[in-house]
């Protein structure tokens, strides 16, 4: 999921539909397992949808035999568009 507001509203990549941390998705859709799965993900960041600026990026980790447990690894990352 990405921030573009410093943390204060979360948007998942994969469609840009509205995020909660630590809340695992209910659609399918936006999970990748790590046993069939690639963990890579290219995030593609067309500059009329992203434009540039500072955005936060978590990814959270949930196990599936333990629902309430769950990993996350967050960072800044700046998106400077060159002409």
């Amino acid at each position: 999921m990405y921030s573009n507001d410093n943390g204060s509203t979360w948007k998942y990549m994969q469609d840009d539909s509205g995020a909660t941390p630590g809340q695992r998705p209910s659609s399918s859709g936006l999970l990748i397992s790590s046993g069939t799965d690639s963990t890579n993900y290219t995030w593609s960041t067309p500059a009329g949808t992203y434009p540039e600026g500072t955005y936060l990026i978590r990814v959270e980790c949930y196990r599936d035999s333990l629902p309430l447990h769950y990993a996350y690894h967050q960072y800044r990352a700046f998106i400077r568009r060159t002409t």
